[in-house]
């Protein structure tokens, strides 16, 4: 069963309740970023939504166990527009 999304929204806005048994669906929105007091251009990252999903993506993918014995490697692939 798939999210009631609006005109404006995704299906990427939204996540299953963790604590839930129903697994019902909940608006999933990321923190508000405050900049440091002491700033280098350099290292300047803010977080977008695309970002955000990208790198839970990425943690997801992470985590997945490998087996050595005998060599079973999951493989992922992430495309999309570079930043």
């Amino acid at each position: 069963l798939l999210p009631p999304c609006d005109e404006s929204e995704t299906i990427f806005e939204y996540a299953p309740q963790a604590t839930s048994k129903d697994k019902k669906w909940e608006v999933v929105t990321p923190d508000q970023w405050v900049p440091p007091k002491k700033l280098l251009f350099s290292s300047l990252l803010i977080p977008t939504l695309d970002s955000t999903r990208a790198e839970y993506l990425m943690g997801i993918i992470a985590s997945n166990e490998c087996m050595k014995a005998p060599p079973n490697y999951k493989s992922a692939l992430m495309v999309g527009g570079a930043g």
